[in-house]
């Protein structure tokens, strides 16, 4: 599943001259979702709380980041939010229903590779829907396979394509693909984490926990390993005990 936040595209938003060597502040993430939750309704747009909705999603804060995106689904259906409830309930475990989310979103919005591509996902580990994974799975390639003629070099695209390669049993290609994107993004744990994710889907165990440790080692979410059903035959394994005990379990929502 891949870990990410739905939020607005940039070209929503006016153009910001550049800083130069302008003082920066950075604002810890609890803190700004506390001024965005005193504010956002005070305020007519929707698109505030979904948001919020996804910042909850990233905290761990899952009973507020449900309750935020269902208020933004009722005062209006955007992609945006189901979107990110579907991540929501797939982290949970909830995966009909996250499945029944990523539907809603596409509905509104069909040409987001990365969110077929976790349809699949989600009708993958749904019992009695796995036969629906491939046409989504399949049409997310399709997708990717368009963006790449454009830019061939992204990292991303790679890891994404990779994916869905090896969900459809084509695992040399999705290795190629991650070699490739290993090579533009050496240092990405994002990188580290997929090629692990594909070397256990390929039953190749010792290099997905070889690739799972370096991912966690350079700062991978150690929640979002544990979340991750792919490798829920390896939980009781003591190198991957190893690996997510780096990490602090994430607290309890408050």
């Amino acid at each position: 599943m891949y870990a990410f936040v739905v939020s607005s595209p940039a070209e929503d938003f006016p153009a910001l001259p550049n800083p130069g060597d302008a003082k920066l502040v950075e604002i810890p993430a609890d803190l700004l979702a506390e001024m965005i939750e005193r504010t956002s309704f005070a305020i007519s747009m929707d698109e505030t709380r979904y948001n919020l909705g996804g910042i909850y999603v990233l905290q761990g804060k899952l009973p507020q980041a449900e309750e935020t995106l269902q208020k933004s689904l009722s005062i209006e259906p955007n992609y945006r939010a189901y979107a990110n409830l579907a991540k929501l309930f797939f982290d949970q475990g909830r995966y009909s229903e996250s499945a029944g989310m990523f539907e809603k979103a596409l509905q509104l919005n069909s040409n987001d590779a990365r969110v077929w591509r976790n349809l699949g996902d989600a009708y993958y580990w749904t019992p009695g829907q796995r036969e629906k994974a491939t046409p989504a799975y399949t049409h997310a390639a399709g997708l990717l396979d368009a963006q790449r003629k454009i830019n061939p070099q992204d990292s991303k695209l790679m890891e994404e394509l990779a994916l869905c390669d090896s969900m459809l049993g084509k695992q040399p290609q999705a290795l190629t693909l991650m070699r490739q994107a290993q090579s533009l993004a050496p240092a990405d744990p994002e990188v580290m984490f997929r090629t692990a994710e594909i070397h256990e889907q390929g039953g190749d165990r010792a290099a997905a926990l070889d690739w799972l440790d370096k991912a966690a080692q350079a700062g991978y979410s150690v929640a979002d390993i544990r979340h991750d059903p792919t490798f829920q035959g390896i939980r009781d394994d003591p190198r991957y005990q190893q690996i997510v005990q780096k990490s602090p379990a994430p607290a309890p929502a408050k």
